[in-house]
């Protein structure tokens, strides 16, 4: 069995510890992010929704594509698939 040596010992835990918070760190920050990012896809995905029933009303009102287009940002080619 090899003996290290106590100082040499020190440095490999503390170094080990080291790597152990690092990681843990990490992975915080990362689900933070993960969190944010799938925030904003799911507000964008809500303002979608939103423009579109919007989108349904107005052609079934009668109104014209181009003002539908103005008023929801959809494009020409979705709002048409609706309809």
């Amino acid at each position: 069995m090899k003996t290290i040596p106590l100082k040499e010992l020190a440095i490999q835990l503390a170094r080990e510890e080291g790597i152990r918070e690092g990681r843990l760190i990490g992975e915080k920050q990362g689900i933070e992010i993960g969190l944010k990012i799938g925030e904003k896809q799911g507000i964008e995905k809500g303002k979608e929704k939103v423009m579109l029933r919007i989108a349904r009303k107005m052609l079934a009102g009668g109104q014209p594509v181009e003002k539908i287009m103005e008023y929801t940002g959809l494009s020409k080619e979705t709002i048409l698939s609706l309809g």
